[in-house]
């Protein structure tokens, strides 16, 4: 069983505490000029003891505009260092949260697939972007709150202590009921903030789907539907929303109540005490004004505990994500100089247990060979593709690429190499230039140009009004299927891969689109090792190998003509798309 040191330095808090250990100065100089900020109004109170029992009695009037000099002083000597102190503790806090996101973004890239299948994009974009939020709000209550509060009540507790103790012993006496209230709020809010937060997520899950699906929302004119669903949430997270926040006002008016009672009894007892002359006015006028340095820091020290609650939810969220180890990290293993051979040595593999999706299969893939993957929907032709790319690992059986294990490769270096065109291709927003040098950041204007040319993409590119650097909106709403497959083949082209993967690169274009494609992708398979997922088995008649999968296992494999002939499955397969073809021709 873990020790308590163990558990304390593997808790949240304790983990963030350490983000800041390379800002100490900012710190340091952050929590020194808030002290000076907190105690620099601290004597105005005994100006206003002095004002009262002596200036104004001997009419002394030059004293009284001296200490109101004085006064003006303290305050600017206030405000200075106020600005110093916020400017320090955001250098600090602002970093780290900066820092916290970077590496989230980095560890949500470095997650493998299977992470990325059982978790929605909103939830991770929550992560990065509100909890991280949360957090930076928790630090900026707490770097300076909690040192500077406890120097403030020290001394102001001193100074009340040295007007009237008696006074002073009254105040001391209504404190515990600060943290009466405190302990019965604690629970509620810490279980509302996380309450909150999870329906939080929800909402914002729901409308990045709904923006991020607008087509097809607006194609099933689903508006109305996704409307209520949405709207639906909102009401959840508004009555989360109204309950958490109107019980932390509750226990701020109740905080302010006791804060209230306080000075009510201080002017009721001093008031008596001087009607008895056992202090003065001014004693008690100052002691007022000292008393609200003295609870004010107190209540702030409790006011945080909504922050704090609200920043630890949103740190175990952030840590637990850190803590996940099923992450593709393989920077330590060694790089590797593709030259092209693929080789499946017995892989099985299964998204859940006990459901097989590829079962033993066995195949080589000489440098240069072209490969076609066929079979049905399921048959688990892009699976076996993901495994080259190392996006999951066999259960069973190993994937070499030039005989060393793709399970004991640097994944970077081996994706550098490997070049990738299918059916749904993700284009980024920005411009064609920009898309296109995804294959290769440093390339020259001329290597995009000729690579658009190579992808039968130059000619469309240059009639556009501003030509390479023309926006294509999000994921490339701008541009037709047939410009998006080509603007993709071009990217894949300045790559200069040597292993290519064609997943059903163009069976959702029309045939003058699928001619200048198909052209352009059969430059790119030259001199490549290249896999051809395609339903269009016309495609697939120049293939070196046809792999015919079903279930999951290799049931046929030779070349077009053989397995033509044969009339096994892959004849099946032909006949029937050859019947449809003949109907659609009628």
């Amino acid at each position: 069983m873990p020790t308590f040191r163990a558990r304390l330095v593997r808790s949240p808090f304790f983990r963030y505490l350490r983000e800041f250990r390379h800002f100490k100065r900012s710190l340091v100089l952050g929590n020194v000029f808030a002290i000076i900020q907190a105690l620099s109004l601290i004597p105005i109170s005994l100006f206003f003891k002095r004002i009262i029992d002596t200036y104004i009695p001997n009419g002394d009037a030059v004293s009284i505009l001296w200490v109101l000099f004085l006064g003006l002083g303290l305050w600017g000597i206030h405000m200075i260092a106020a600005v110093l102190s916020r400017y320090y503790t955001l250098s600090a806090t602002k970093r780290v949260t900066e820092g916290l996101r970077a590496r989230l973004t980095m560890k949500i890239q470095q997650m493998t697939l299977k992470v990325h299948d059982n978790q929605k994009a909103a939830d991770l974009h929550s992560r990065v972007i509100l909890d991280t939020e949360r957090v930076d709000i928790m630090a900026n209550a707490l770097v300076v709150h909690v040192l500077v509060s406890i120097i403030v009540i020290v001394a102001a507790a001193a100074l009340l202590t040295y007007i009237n103790a008696r006074l002073f012993l009254l105040l001391f006496l209504m404190l515990p009921f600060y943290f009466i209230i405190r302990s019965a709020f604690a629970p509620k809010l810490k279980e509302g903030h996380r309450n909150f937060r999870a329906e939080m997520e929800k909402m914002s899950s729901i409308v990045s789907e709904v923006i991020h699906s607008i087509r097809l929302v607006k194609s099933f004119a689903m508006e109305h539907h996704e409307q209520r669903r949405v709207e639906e949430r909102i009401q959840k997270v508004t009555h989360r929303g109204v309950r958490l926040f109107t019980e932390a006002a509750a226990f701020q008016i109740l905080l302010q109540f006791v804060g209230g009672m306080a000075m009510l009894a201080i002017f009721t007892v001093g008031g008596w005490m001087v009607i008895n002359r056992q202090i003065s006015v001014g004693d008690v006028v100052a002691f007022a004004t000292l008393t609200g340095y003295f609870l004010n820091p107190i209540n702030t020290l409790i006011a945080t505990t909504d922050q704090v609650y609200a920043g630890t939810a949103a740190l175990e969220s952030i840590y637990g994500l850190f803590d996940m180890y099923d992450t593709e990290e393989s920077d330590h293993l060694p790089g590797i100089d593709v030259r092209g051979q693929v080789e499946f040595d017995g892989a099985s593999f299964e998204y859940q247990p006990g459901h097989p999706v590829l079962r033993d299969i066995s195949l080589v893939a000489r440098p240069g060979q072209q490969v076609a993957l066929v079979g049905g929907s399921g048959a688990g032709k892009t699976t076996l593709i993901n495994l080259i790319l190392g996006f999951y690992r066999p259960v069973k059986g190993r994937v070499l690429i030039d005989g060393q294990d793709v399970a004991a490769t640097n994944l970077q270096s081996l994706r550098e190499q490997i070049g990738v065109v299918s059916q749904d291709n993700v284009l980024l927003s920005g411009t064609i230039r920009n898309n296109i040098l995804y294959g290769k950041l440093d390339a020259t204007d001329e290597e995009i140009s000729a690579a658009a040319t190579a992808a039968n993409a130059h000619d469309f590119i240059s009639a556009l009004p501003d030509g390479y650097d023309s926006e294509i909106g999000d994921r490339g709403v701008k541009l037709s299927g047939g410009q998006k497959q080509r603007i993709a083949i071009a990217r894949a082209i300045l790559k200069n891969p040597r292993i290519l993967i064609l997943d059903e690169a163009t069976s959702a274009l029309d045939s003058e689109s699928e001619h200048a494609v198909q052209e352009a992708l059969d430059r790119l398979r030259r001199n490549r090792t290249s896999f051809i997922i395609a339903h269009r088995l016309s495609t697939v008649q120049s293939a070196d190998e046809i792999i015919v999968l079903e279930n999951g296992r290799i049931v046929e494999r030779g070349t077009f003509d053989e397995l033509v002939a044969r009339k096994g499955e892959f004849y099946r397969f032909y006949m029937l798309q050859f019947s449809r073809q003949s109907q659609g021709a009628a």
